[in-house]
């Protein structure tokens, strides 16, 4: 899932990265682990919501 949002907002985030210049890098890497970070939640949360309305 992240690697299809960094995939699909790619562009976007060079875009706006390409401003900071010199942090340009830490700026997209921080964005796609932001991405991932917020994935895994994300879909952390479902399973647990998942499977506590499974046992009941």
């Amino acid at each position: 899932m992240a690697i299809v949002l960094t995939v699909l907002f790619y562009p976007l985030l060079v875009s706006l990265a390409l401003g900071l210049e010199m942090l340009a890098t830490t700026a997209l890497v921080s964005a796609v682990v932001l991405v991932w970070c917020l994935a895994w939640i994300g879909l952390e949360l479902l399973w647990e919501w998942q499977t506590e309305r499974d046992s009941t």
